[in-house]
């Protein structure tokens, strides 16, 4: 099959697309649509004068996908803004006590799963944290995905992008008309693309109900939390020296004597009470802020496999104030905050849970079977690949098995990483990096702090973030 007819035949896919979408709409399914760019490399056959030089020549093409779901979301409020976005202030962009409560529980349950998975005495702990009553099973809902017609243009170029809009536009508009659904301009649309201690200290009770069991838990792994991610900045072992000291620095004076005769001496200046500077670990200071982050990762994982909207904001928040000093992502913080002004004041409650549904799909109708949707595109461009790259990897195939190649596996039998794990339990206990020893350091990294925070200036942090609430609550368009 040639590249030309792998590419009609996407063609002849994606127009199947409007039965579907019709029906779907039929049935009262939201709609959200997401695309994202398909760069592909086609072999030269003709050397010609531009292309001198070159084996293949890169071509760029544009798919889209058509999202569905069921979520109403009819019990939210539909006014907007939800607040005057001047009435926002910064502790609306700060995790306050209650959010940070939320994230310290989270954070314990991560660790009490570690404890069960690699202790086997915590095993009695395996249900404290079965939340599944909580389930709403219309969240949970599988989504219906429908691949769309695959254009060639590429989206780095403005000119594409409006042609682009345009097709989804017509899109749009013909699946209403099929679905007899009537289009207004008030019709909402979402479309997005990529661009521990002393042991015997917290050995368990005899407990006698769950919530008291639950509440233990809570309370002695809540602990590591409080000590080891976000610690008290207390110094360890300070000592403050009482002597006197000098400093060296001397201040000539002119004194007169009994006897008339003036002499000039220059005493030495004495400094105030010196404090010494306080011991470091930077190896626990190293541990420190790898639970910190490590544990922030884990929850923003789990916030994509079980999108929880109030979840998401205090992650968000918190996501802001970590990587503020990192000048690598700054556009993203500006987007983090761009998208926490939209979901706390400029959209309707309804509208501000529906934009967050859309960031997410569920192709399993599993409650922890969501994915982004910007990866549920990449999976679908990977297919769109693969059809188009048909004719290569079937002569590939071909001639591996009449040459007689043997395929040597490059992936593990099973995805189990718990015996990489025990090795590194073992490593640590060696180390002991959250017992404070004075002194120690990692090579590649002497200087580290224990805390991402720790240098953040906050009064400049603070500053960025009210000064940027005008713009960017007058650059979200209606």
């Amino acid at each position: 099959m040639s590249y030309e007819q792998s590419h009609n035949l996407l063609q002849e896919i994606g127009q199947t697309y409007t039965n579907q979408m019709s029906a779907a709409m039929k049935e009262g399914k939201r709609l959200c649509l997401v695309g994202d760019n398909v760069n592909y490399a086609v072999g030269i056959r003709e050397q010609r004068k531009e292309n001198c030089g070159k084996t293949k020549l890169l071509h760029h093409a544009f798919a889209s996908v058509a999202l569905l779901n069921d979520s109403k979301f009819d019990h939210l409020s539909k006014i907007k803004p939800q607040r005057p976005w001047t009435d926002l202030k910064l502790d609306d962009f700060i995790v306050n006590e209650e959010e940070y409560k939320n994230i310290r529980l989270d954070y314990t349950k991560h660790i009490v799963k570690a404890a069960i998975k690699h202790v086997p005495f915590f095993k009695i702990l395996d249900d404290v944290f079965d939340e599944s009553s909580k389930i709403n099973e219309e969240q949970y809902r599988k989504n219906l995905v429908i691949p769309l017609e695959t254009v060639l243009k590429n989206e780095q170029y403005y000119a594409d992008v409006v042609d682009i809009m345009e097709q989804h536009e017509n899109i749009i508009e013909k699946t209403f008309q099929d679905a007899g659904v009537t289009l207004t301009d008030k019709t909402k649309i979402h479309t997005g693309d990529d661009h521990l201690s002393q042991p015997t200290k917290n050995i368990p009770p005899e407990f006698t109900t769950k919530e008291e069991k639950k509440q233990w838990t809570v309370d002695t792994f809540g602990k590591m939390v409080d000590e080891f991610v976000w610690p008290k900045h207390k110094p360890k072992n300070p000592v403050v020296d009482k002597s006197v000291v000098v400093d060296g620095q001397f201040m000539n004076l002119k004194v007169r004597l009994a006897n008339g005769k003036e002499v000039q001496i220059s005493p030495r200046l004495p400094e105030k009470n010196k404090e010494t500077p306080p011991e470091t670990d930077k190896v626990m200071n190293y541990g420190q802020m790898v639970l910190e982050l490590g544990l922030l990762f884990k929850e923003l994982l789990d916030v994509c496999k079980s999108p929880d909207q109030k979840k998401l904001l205090r992650l968000l928040k918190h996501s802001m104030t970590v990587s503020k000093q990192n000048q690598t992502i700054a556009s993203m913080l500006f987007e983090i905050h761009r998208f926490l002004i939209q979901q706390i004041s400029t959209l309707s409650e309804k509208e501000a849970a529906e934009v967050v549904q859309g960031m997410f799909v569920n192709t399993t109708g599993k409650p922890d079977g969501h994915i982004p949707a910007d990866l549920q595109m990449e999976y679908v461009v990977k297919t769109i690949k693969n059809i188009l790259n048909i004719c290569v990897r079937d002569i590939a195939e071909h001639f591996d098995s009449i040459s007689g190649v043997i395929v040597r596996s490059k992936k593990h039998k099973h995805k189990d990483a718990a015996g990489d794990e025990l090795m590194m339990i073992g490593d640590l206990r060696k180390l002991r990096p959250f017992k404070f020893e004075a002194g120690r350091y990692h090579s590649a990294f002497p200087d580290i702090n224990k805390s991402a925070v720790d240098n953040l200036p906050r009064t400049d942090y603070h500053t960025w973030i009210t000064t940027r609430i005008v713009t960017n609550a007058n650059d979200l368009g209606d």
